[in-house]
């Protein structure tokens, strides 16, 4: 389908699918040089083996996909894949490979769990959540107030927005 970056999102139990587009930009621009691109050093042709995040998913859908034996989960996952696209069932069985499943309750390290708000929640207690309590003495950051939940980058661009929130509030104090 040639799909360049995004996501899809389904009601199926691998909830959504991820299509990275790392470098696309440039295999597109080499590509229409037709002279040239077979001899460019950076050049991907469509056909060539790309990664595919096939199934991320939260919630229940989680805990149920990843108390499927890995096999049977990775069949699965296929068959989601395939059916999302319209494609016939089995399409992917020689396309595919190699697979790596994780299930993140099961790592070790990993303790934590996300803020995951729903369309609603998010318009509702974005801007509450990042309000300063108690006359200005506690302020908050961590990803559950980000805008990108569930991303180290969000935990660390609402700890900065705190600090300088916090530096401007005691510089005008006396």
């Amino acid at each position: 389908e040639r799909i360049i970056g995004g996501s899809s999102r389904t009601d199926l139990i691998i909830s959504s699918i991820w299509y990275p587009n790392n470098h696309l930009s440039k295999n597109i621009e080499i590509s229409k040089n037709k002279k040239k691109h077979k001899k460019h050093k950076n050049y991907k042709s469509w056909s060539n083996p790309g990664v595919l995040l096939a199934s991320y998913n939260l919630n229940l859908d989680a805990v149920r996909l990843g108390n499927i034996d890995e096999k049977v989960r990775v069949q699965l996952i296929k068959r989601q894949v395939e059916q999302v696209h319209g494609l016939p069932k089995g399409y992917l069985n020689p396309i595919v490979e190699s697979y790596k499943t994780i299930e993140w309750e099961h790592e070790q390290g990993f303790y934590g769990g996300i803020s995951h708000y729903r369309e609603e929640q998010q318009n509702l207690f974005a801007y509450a959540s990042e309000q300063p309590e108690y006359d200005g003495r506690v302020y908050f950051a961590g990803e559950h107030i980000s805008q990108t939940h569930a991303w180290i980058q969000g935990s660390l661009s609402t700890g900065m927005k705190a600090a300088n929130r916090i530096a401007e509030h005691y510089k005008y104090k006396d």
